[in-house]
């Protein structure tokens, strides 16, 4: 196993009821630092081998590794495990349950042993980068949806990880908490972090993600580039996904054939502009 992945699964099954597989055959390696997205459709396995990473539950067959040494599931591997690797849930309210916000984000410290004088400057450190200073002394209940979501990524960078997970990170967002959320998540993999993310939005995906891992009924289909995976029309039919709009539109003006395909509609509209001025 390579150490440049810090994060692979070989021959991975996982099940619920010992009597059929939710996961099978799952194999996959992840590099450090990459932004990688999961893509298929709700009970396709996405959120249950997140699950398996951060070591809530454990495969039934095969292994995980984090840097190339497999998983072990005794209590102290497991907390190692998961102070190195981190999830943000869908539902932050699954996730937050301190009174405060500020107790919220110092209890992961805390329970890694760290002395309080460290935790706090830790914590500090986390509200300003996040911005949130503003309502770090507010009841969790009362926050918004959007700054529940910020308050759960803190819960998580105050462990020092290198992998986060976000599973679905901006669902019932609204666009201003949608733009902050991804403006973290990019910060983030900027400063180092390998980022993994679940998401159904075919455009985000497009332009940010480095690779993006295909699941369907439990199976990784397919793991490639996300040029690679948008061009692909049995693939995104098989996993019920469809094209990115700049995809569709620049296939539509038959424009594949004569250069490579855009990214951004930026990068379209560049180049739309140019074939007018010859």
């Amino acid at each position: 196993m390579k150490n440049d992945y810090i994060l692979s699964a070989k021959d991975l099954y996982f099940s619920y009821d010992n009597k059929s597989y939710t996961l099978q055959n799952i194999n996959l390696n992840i590099k450090k630092g990459k932004k990688i997205a999961f893509m298929g459709s709700n009970g396709s396995g996405k959120s249950t081998f997140f699950l398996c990473l951060i070591g809530i539950l454990k495969p039934c067959k095969g292994n995980l590794f984090f840097y190339g040494n497999p998983f072990k599931y005794d209590k102290k591997s497991l907390f190692n495990i998961r102070s190195k690797i981190g999830i943000v849930f869908q539902e932050p309210d699954n996730q937050l349950f301190c009174g405060s916000v500020y107790e919220e984000i110092s209890f992961g410290a805390l329970n890694l042993g760290l002395c309080e004088n460290i935790v706090k400057q830790k914590v500090d450190d986390i509200i300003c980068k996040l911005n949130i200073k503003s309502f770090c002394e507010n009841p969790t209940h009362a926050l918004s949806g959007g700054q529940k979501k910020q308050v759960a990524i803190a819960d998580i960078l105050v462990m020092s990880p290198e992998v986060i997970i976000f599973d679905e990170p901006c669902a019932a967002l609204d666009p201003k908490h949608i733009k902050i959320v991804y403006d973290i998540i990019d910060n983030l993999n900027k400063s180092g972090l390998t980022i993994i993310m679940s998401t159904h939005d075919v455009n985000f995906c497009y332009e940010w993600a480095d690779e993006i891992i295909i699941f369907n009924n439990g199976k990784m289909i397919k793991q490639d580039t996300p040029e690679n995976i948008f061009k692909n029309s049995n693939l995104l039919k098989k996993a019920n996904l469809k094209k990115p709009y700049i995809i569709e539109l620049f296939e539509n003006l038959e424009l594949d054939k004569i250069f490579p395909y855009p990214k951004t509609s930026e990068e379209l509209e560049n180049y739309i502009k140019k074939r007018l001025q010859k």
